[in-house]
C-alpha cells in the first residue's frame, strides 16, 4: 500500500502540501536563470527560505511540474530505508529484521505521505544517512572522510537545518578518539561555510538574510507539546516502546551504537518544531534513529528464552501492524483529483492576475507569485514587510480570482483577510480537497460587483 500511495502521490498533477508550489516556483527560476533570493522590504517580491541544490537539481532534471521533484524524493526515502538496512546488516542484525527496519522508515505516517511530496526534507534526509553509511562502512580513511564531509555538506546545502548527520559522525568518531571527531566537525563547518559564503557573495548577501533571517520563526512551547506528544509519540507508541528495549543493548554492542548516536542526534530538529509552522518533516531525523532501535529491541525480544520478552515481541510488532491500518496512508482520491481540476479550471479562466495560497495553482493558471502565504505574514509581524501594497490591489480588485484554504488565517495577516472579505465574494468552494496537512476547504473568490 506505501508503494501504492508514494506512486499516487507521485503522479497527481497539483499541489499535495502547502509549501511544494514554493519549491517548484524556485526550480523555475533557477531554470530561467533567476535569483530566487530577494530583499524581503520589497513590497512585491519571492523569498526563498531554504539553500538551492534541491530546487536547482529539479531545475535541471524538469521544472516544469511536480513529477521530477517528487521522484527526487521518492528515491531519497527509500534510498534512507537501504541505509537502515545496510547499518543493520553491519550491526549484526539479521536480514528479515533489517528489512522490518527498513519498513518501519517507509510504513510511518509521518513518512509515507512525505516520500511523495516535492519538499526538500526526504532529499536532506538522505543525504544525512549517505553520510553516516559511508563513515561506518568504507575501509579507507581519505575515501571515508571525504565521502562521509561531502554528503554531511551536501545536507547543509539542502536545508539549513539539517545537522543531524554530522553530528552523528562527530558522536561516533567521539568513541573512536575524539581529535578525530573535532576534525570532522571543523572540516565539516568549513565546508558549510565556504558554501554559504560562495552562496552569500553571488546574492549580494541576500542567501544569508532570506535562509537565516527572514524565515527566521519565534519558538512556541505549545507546538512543542502538540507535534511531539500528540503527533509523533501516539503516533509511533510499540515503535518508541521497541526502540527503548533496544536501546541498552545498542549502546553496549559498538556496531549498534550507531542508532542510538543517530536518536540523539535527531533531537535539535524536534526542538525547532516549536512553531506554528512545523510539521512531520522535523521528525524524519529522530525517527530513522528509532526505527533502527525499534528493530533492534524487536530482534533481542525475539531472541530470548523466556515466555515473556517473546510474547512482548510479538505484541509489539502486532502493535506495529496495528498503527499502520489506525493511520492509514493518504492519497488524493478521484474525487479530489476532479475538485482540484475544477479549481485549476477556475483560476485559468478566471482574468489574470490571479493570486493563490497554494502557489502552484496560480502558476499553472499563467500568474506568478506577488508574496510568499505565510512567510509574509510572519515578516510583518515582526515589522520587515508591509502587506499595503497587496492590500491596494486586493482593494481595487485587479486580481480576477484569489484561491484561498479554510487554513487561510494562518498564512495571512488579518488586514488581508479583512481586505478580501470587504471587496471579494467566494463563488465557488470545494471541501475536503486534499493536502498532506490535511483536508482543507478551497475558496475560489472573484471581485464582488
Amino acid at each position: 500500500m506505501t508503494l501504492y500511495g508514494i506512486a499516487k502521490l507521485v503522479s497527481y498533477p497539483y499541489e499535495a502540501n502547502f509549501g511544494e508550489g514554493g519549491v517548484l516556483y524556485d526550480a523555475i527560476r533557477l531554470a530561467r536563470g533567476e535569483a530566487i533570493y530577494q530583499p524581503a522590504g520589497l513590497a512585491e517580491r519571492w523569498l526563498s527560505p531554504y539553500p538551492p541544490l534541491y530546487q536547482w537539481i529539479v531545475s535541471v532534471i524538469g521544472a516544469g511540474s511536480f513529477v521530477a521533484a517528487r521522484y527526487i524524493s521518492a528515491v531519497a526515502a527509500f534510498t534512507s530505508a537501504a541505509c537502515l538496512f545496510i547499518l543493520l546488516r553491519y550491526a549484526g542484525v539479521g536480514w528479515g529484521y533489517a528489512g522490518v527496519g527498513a519498513a518501519l522508515w517507509l510504513v510511518s505516517p509521518f513518512v509515507n505521505v512525505w516520500a511523495g511530496l516535492a519538499r526538500v526534507d526526504m532529499f536532506g534526509r538522505a543525504l544525512e544517512s549517505l553520510a553516516i553509511v559511508c563513515l561506518v562502512m568504507i575501509r579507507p580513511t581519505g575515501l571515508r572522510w571525504a565521502m562521509a564531509l561531502g554528503f554531511a555538506v551536501l545536507a547543509m546545502l539542502t536545508k539549513q537545518s539539517l545537522i543531524a548527520g554530522a553530528l552523528t559522525c562527530f558522536g561516533l568518531l567521539w568513541f573512536v578518539d575524539y581529535r578525530k571527531a573535532w576534525g570532522f566537525a571543523g572540516l565539516w563547518s568549513f565546508g558549510t561555510l565556504i558554501c554559504y559564503g560562495a552562496l552569500a557573495l553571488a546574492t549580494n548577501g541576500q542567501f544569508l538574510r532570506n535562509v537565516f533571517l527572514d524565515a527566521g520563526r519565534s519558538l512556541e512551547l505549545r507546538a512543542l507539546f502538540e507535534w511531539l506528544i500528540l503527533g509523533f509519540a501516539l503516533s509511533h507508541v510499540p515503535q518508541l516502546i521497541s526502540a527503548a528495549c533496544g536501546t541498552i543493548a545498542a549502546w553496549r554492542e559498538a556496531r549498534k551504537r550507531v542508532f542510538v548516536v543517530a536518536t540523539v542526534a535527531g533531537l535539535p530538529s524536534v526542538l525547532l518544531s516549536a512553531h506554528d509552522g512545523a510539521d512531520v518533516n522535523y521528525y524524519f531525523d529522530i525517527l530513522w534513529g528509532t526505527c533502527g532501535l525499534a528493530t533492534v529491541g524487536l530482534e533481542k525480544l525475539a531472541s530470548r528464552r523466556e515466555l515473556v520478552p517473546r510474547a512482548a515481541a510479538i505484541a509489539l510488532s502486532a502493535g506495529i501492524i496495528a498503527s499502520s491500518w489506525l493511520i492509514p496512508m493518504r492519497w488524493p482520491d478521484t474525487r479530489q483529483l476532479n475538485q482540484a481540476q475544477e479549481v485549476q479550471e477556475l483560476l485559468k479562466q478566471a482574468p489574470k492576475p490571479v493570486l493563490t495560497e497554494f502557489v502552484a495553482f496560480g502558476l499553472a493558471a499563467g500568474s506568478e507569485p506577488v508574496c510568499v502565504p505565510y512567510l509574509d505574514k510572519k515578516l510583518e509581524e515582526r515589522g520587515k514587510w508591509r502587506s499595503s501594497s497587496l492590500v491596494e490591489r486586493i482593494r481595487r480588485k485587479e486580481f480576477g480570482a484569489i484561491q484561498l484554504t479554510s487554513q487561510a488565517g494562518n498564512r495571512w495577516s488579518p488586514t488581508i483577510l479583512q481586505t478580501l472579505e470587504e471587496n471579494y465574494r467566494v463563488s465557488a468552494h470545494f471541501p475536503a480537497m486534499f493536502a498532506a496537512e490535511g483536508e482543507p476547504t478551497f475558496f475560489v473568490l472573484t471581485p464582488a460587483p
